[in-house]
């Protein structure tokens, strides 16, 4: 075992060098083995009370984003959701340090998501591998906060009936459009006019000259 420790001082802490007996043998012919450590458990917790934990790669980086209102997955989800309030959306990615989306072998047993809600009869919606809506009921609802679980990262909304005297849960991480021009696009109408306004300039300084030659 002093080996095993030894060896454990000179590596990161995703390996642990053991030696391993059984029936009073030694494995490995005496020589230690390696434990990884490539799973952990993580918990996210934002400002809007968004809470996800799961068990991944530790590699993988866990995003969430809020929905926007002009993406495709925020029309399917409110399609769905019908006359019912879209309290939250995010879309919940996994990618590696370089932003490349990791696959499904690299977590296990599920995301669990916690949203806050202010009704007992919450549901959530989320989008599936064929981009269509897929309508959940949470594992548990309490202390305001609807809790469910995703087998992989996803598009994902909390849906409720919300009476004209209910409020709505604040704050609504809804992204919504804002409405901003692309710089490009607005810099299109100037440059033309500044170009209209440079020939004329010098349409006219051509005309004085060639009034002045006569």
């Amino acid at each position: 075992q002093a080996f095993a420790d030894e060896l454990n001082t000179v590596t990161d802490d995703t390996i642990q060098w053991k030696q391993v007996s059984y029936n009073n043998a030694h494995l490995n012919q005496g020589f230690p083995i390696i434990k990884g450590r490539f799973i952990e458990n993580i918990t996210i917790v934002n400002n809007a009370k968004l809470q996800i934990r799961a068990s991944m790669n530790r590699s993988m980086t866990l995003d969430y984003t809020p929905v926007t209102t002009r993406s495709s997955s925020y029309n399917t989800m409110l399609s769905a959701a019908g006359s019912r309030t879209m309290t939250c959306a995010y879309d919940l990615t996994a990618s590696d340090a370089a932003g490349n989306e990791m696959p499904a072998e690299l977590w296990c047993e599920g995301i669990t998501v916690s949203v806050p809600v202010t009704t007992n009869d919450a549901q959530i919606i989320t989008i599936n591998d064929m981009g269509e809506a897929v309508v959940i009921t949470p594992d548990s609802i309490a202390n305001g906060m609807a809790t469910f679980t995703l087998t992989e990262p996803a598009a994902f909304a909390a849906v409720e009936n919300i009476s004209s005297d209910e409020p709505t849960p604040t704050p609504t991480p809804i992204k919504p459009d804002d409405g901003n021009v692309k710089t490009g696009e607005s810099s299109m109408p100037l440059t033309a006019a500044c170009a209209v306004l440079l020939v004329s300039v010098l349409a006219v300084l051509m005309t004085r000259r060639k009034k002045n030659r006569e």
